[in-house]
């Protein structure tokens, strides 16, 4: 009851037209050449090589989406007060919160379907159906970190405000997308720099090596096994944190 009403409201805002627009318009570039990748002056348009750059495109749209969907939800409700008409019906505090998480993941799990759906036209437009059975596949394997990213925006909006939660969810968010270049600069650094950025590595969701592993496997390779386990621990993670954190009334 809770998920659903809390989904019905954001079909109210149009979060999903708007979604759909940016997934038109994504798709509609690459597919015409208005987005093209250049090397040496010429252009590329081989749709083996555009379709990993579009997909890398979409995961992190999706991925931000991810975390406007999610922010503010949770403190909107106890901003308009209206969590006491559920919370008088019996129903715990930490089932309310799971239940409107469980209503930004769903919305942000159907914006990312919404986003790929792009992927699905460019891939038609350009004759490569042949692509289709591996690129529903790599939608599911990439929802990953859509998931994570929603589940992260959720707890954080519990306890800090919509503001401070949007900046750390969107600095791991792109730290997480540039793990790759983060763990490259640390190889070369020493002392404390080394240090800290070996701890933050420690710390953030590697979303580069996901958004890797669903480049290569659209083209025929393979998954990263490891990242996708590793992607789920960290949503158990906050998941523990929406049943176990409660909010302060005002």
């Amino acid at each position: 009851m809770i998920t659903r009403t809390a989904l019905k409201e954001k079909i109210r805002k149009k979060v999903f037209i708007t979604t759909l627009i940016i997934s038109v318009f994504t798709s509609f570039c690459f597919s015409t050449g208005g987005a093209t990748i250049t090397l040496n002056g010429a252009p590329i348009t081989d749709p083996s090589v555009l379709l990993p750059v579009l997909i890398s495109v979409l995961h992190l749209i999706s991925c931000a989406m991810a975390i406007v969907i999610s922010l503010g939800t949770i403190p909107t409700e106890y901003e308009r007060n209206t969590h006491h008409l559920v919370l008088v019906r019996n129903v715990s505090v930490s089932r309310y919160h799971v239940g409107l998480s469980m209503a930004n993941l769903i919305a942000s799990l159907i914006a990312h379907v919404i986003l790929f759906a792009g992927t699905f036209a460019f891939v038609i437009a350009k004759g490569q159906t042949n692509l289709l059975p591996n690129l529903f596949a790599t939608c599911l394997y990439s929802g990953l970190s859509v998931s994570l990213v929603s589940l992260m925006a959720s707890v954080l909006s519990i306890r800090l405000p919509k503001m401070a939660a949007g900046m750390i969810c969107t600095v791991v968010m792109l730290a997480g997308a540039a793990y790759f270049f983060l763990d490259l600069l640390r190889s070369m650094m020493t002392g404390i720099v080394g240090t800290i950025l070996n701890v933050v590595l420690q710390i953030i969701p590697n979303l580069y090596q996901i958004e890797k592993g669903a480049e290569s496997f659209v083209n025929g390779g393979r998954f990263e096994w490891h990242a996708m386990w590793k992607a789920l621990l960290y949503c158990y993670i906050f998941m523990m944190g929406i049943l176990l954190i409660k909010r302060k009334e005002q």
